[in-house]
């Protein structure tokens, strides 16, 4: 079944598997412990690692549950996914990762984001 461009979201091992419905023969194997950070861009998700930047049809929606069992990835604005172990350190309401982007903290993720940061 088809979802905002996506074929399935999946995870085996560990590994998300992206499977692009234009073309139906890119597969993109990515270890989500590699992941610094995901950018929604209306129906784009840039996946960022440290090594290269990956663009894929869909929106952050079809993610948001596949990426739940992950409790190092989070939403921390209407735009970005974090991957928390990659945080350098958090100045105000800015997260500053190991690559040196700068992600805003959303309002509404705000308390929930604070607490994860002083659990860790």
């Amino acid at each position: 079944m088809y979802i905002n461009g996506f074929n399935r979201f999946a995870y085996f091992c560990f590994l998300l598997i992206f499977l692009d419905k234009k073309s139906d023969k890119r597969i993109i194997k990515i270890d989500p412990a590699e992941l610094i950070y995901i950018e929604g861009m209306r129906n784009y998700i840039c996946l960022y690692t440290e090594v290269e930047k990956i663009v894929v049809h869909g929106t952050l929606l079809t993610i948001e549950e596949n990426l739940k069992h992950l409790n190092y990835i989070c939403r921390v604005h209407k735009s970005y996914f974090i991957n928390f172990n990659k945080i350098k350190y958090v100045e105000q309401h800015m997260i500053i990762l190991t690559n040196k982007k700068s992600i805003p903290i959303g309002l509404s993720y705000r308390d929930q984001i604070y607490e994860k940061i002083r659990i860790m």
